[in-house]
């Protein structure tokens, strides 16, 4: 999988990523290429994984060490960056799945039962 922040999405446009099969977080690349992003994406199945702000900090552990959340307040950081993409991510997304409360293998079933519906 390749995540946004992670360092190696950032040398990647967006259209070479689409034209891998593989599993892709966008967020870093999404916002920064919005517009373009918008007219590439209407041509793909786009599976938006949300997660809660309580949930998501526990699974990020609000490191400082993470990038995107270095800072005085890696808490508030998160809750903005959530506000800000939260729009797009829904706005983009073919179907909408919610993690909070779902292990790898249930997100999984979800997926597969929202695309095939």
């Amino acid at each position: 999988m390749v995540r946004s922040g992670g360092g190696s999405v950032d040398s990647i446009s967006l259209p070479d990523i689409l034209r891998r099969d593989t599993d892709t977080g966008l967020g870093d690349v999404l916002m920064t290429e919005l517009d373009r992003a918008r007219a590439l994406l209407a041509e793909h199945p786009v599976v938006f994984l949300s997660v809660g702000l309580a949930e998501g900090a526990r699974r990020v552990g609000l490191s400082t060490a993470r990038p995107l959340l270095a800072g005085v307040n890696p808490r508030a950081t998160f809750r903005a960056l959530l506000e800000q993409r939260l729009p797009v991510y829904r706005e983009v997304a073919t179907v909408e799945i919610d993690t909070d409360d779902a292990g790898p293998d249930e997100v999984v079933e979800r997926v597969v039962a929202a695309l095939d519906a």
